[in-house]
């Protein structure tokens, strides 16, 4: 069942730790003499939509780059870049501490501040990473004897988180929320008095999908469960003035805890929560461990996503959203029409289904040497044999790249196929 995938190595054991290593070590120089290694990539020029990426051998890759995090195109932006240099000159390199220890910079201080007005919350803290905002808001609200329901699909940083916490941990099916009233209402059965934390992203970046946010919103308040929402992908792409799919559907003002990254669409690493409660963000800075025991994010940092969030707040803003989406609805029919599954909602994410973790990295191989840079998920970031390439795309992309890319995609996809399904599709 593992059969050619990380799984087979998750479960190494033995008493040697270098000697249980080695077999995942051979399996990936195995891939890398194939060429379908394609991860850890050093990236050797600008974030853009043209990229040059060195491999673990040394090979270069040199084309159209699918593969970057910068839903707004911003990264590069030379406004953004004057404020990551301005800040040099007045703050330095380093805050020199964490936050609880004197490290915040006056950017660091107002990035917090603007984030919490944007979003309509009254506090805000950041956090070095996004991965550790998701795991300490997590880790910093609830107890041992606490229930998180969480979609099982949620990210790896909030399930770590849960887990850390201590508290009963409940998995509900998919972005359905009869599973999870089905589940609080199992747990209010049997307590009735702990604290339930329900956890789910807006969108899912592996499916470019996300809940019914009113229907989860009414299904926690009906079950006195409070709400913490992970808006990584969709803050700054969706909603009045950037301000994500909870916006879109409503319910922003709702949500009880707001969680979140500044590497998709701010142009820099960072993330933050935001709450109407500072007792719940002072927990969380006490308690949830990757800000006390972390530096705080530099000045930078903050100076770049204060930049940032300027622009994606604006006028500019939403033309650039404008822009991304109605890129990304086009190139998914382009793709479509070239016989390719794409699945979810339009968005900067654009999953397209290989199912075969041999024939998803035997494209991606063939692709960077065309010249098209996208990047492979495989198990474990999702289920065996459901591989994809995910396409991340920007308002920088150009129609014409689009279609030549999709009619390269789509014939890869059809080279792959089964003899029967060629078969079925001639008939």
């Amino acid at each position: 069942m593992r059969g050619d995938s990380f799984a087979r190595f998750a479960l190494a054991h033995g008493p040697n730790i270098p000697e249980r290593c080695a077999p995942l070590l051979d399996w990936a120089n195995r891939r890398l003499a194939e060429g379908t290694w394609s991860f850890c990539r050093v990236q050797e020029a600008r974030t853009g939509t043209d990229g040059i990426y060195r491999g673990w051998n040394g090979q270069r890759y040199h084309g159209l780059n699918f593969a970057a995090q910068d839903y707004l195109g911003l990264a590069q932006d030379p406004r953004v870049i004057d404020a990551a240099r301005g800040a040099i000159d007045a703050f330095g390199l380093h805050g020199a501490g964490s936050e609880v220890n004197g490290g915040t910079t006056p950017p660091a201080d107002e990035l917090a501040r603007r984030l919490a007005e944007w979003l309509g919350q009254t506090h805000c803290i950041i956090f070095p990473t996004g991965w550790a905002a998701g795991y300490a808001a997590i880790r910093g609200l609830v107890r041992k004897p606490d229930h998180v329901v969480i979609d099982r699909l949620a990210h790896n940083c909030l399930r770590e988180g849960a887990l850390a916490s201590g508290a009963s941990i409940t998995a509900f099916d998919h972005n359905n929320v009869t599973s999870l009233r089905q589940e609080l209402e199992r747990i209010r059965l049997l307590d009735d008095k702990a604290a339930i934390l329900v956890v789910v992203e807006s969108l899912y970046s592996m499916d470019s999908d996300g809940p019914d946010l009113k229907e989860i919103v009414a299904a926690a308040r009906d079950h006195a469960a409070y709400i913490l929402l992970d808006c990584a992908h969709d803050l700054g792409i969706f909603g009045r003035a950037g301000t994500g799919l909870a916006d879109e559907a409503g319910v922003l003002d709702e949500i009880d805890f707001i969680v979140g990254s500044f590497s998709k669409v701010l142009a820099t690493t960072g993330g933050f929560m935001a709450s109407r409660w500072r007792q719940c963000t002072l927990s969380v800075q006490a308690f949830g461990q990757s800000n006390t025991f972390s530096n705080q994010l530099g000045p930078i940092q903050a100076a770049t996503a204060l930049r940032t969030l300027e622009i994606v707040a604006s006028q500019e803003g939403e033309r650039l959203r404008v822009q991304v989406l109605a890129t990304a609805e086009h190139f998914r029919t382009l793709l479509e029409q070239e016989g390719a599954t794409c699945i979810g909602r339009p968005s900067a994410l654009i999953p397209v289904l290989t199912g075969s973790e041999k024939v998803g990295r035997e494209i991606t191989r063939r692709l960077a040497e065309d010249g098209i840079l996208v990047n492979f998920i495989e198990y474990p970031a999702v289920a065996l044999g459901a591989s994809r390439l995910r396409l991340q795309i920007s308002p920088q992309h150009g129609a014409l790249d689009l279609n030549s890319v999709a009619k390269r995609i789509g014939a890869e996809l059809r080279s792959h196929r089964p003899v029967s399904e060629h078969s079925l599709t001639m008939a």
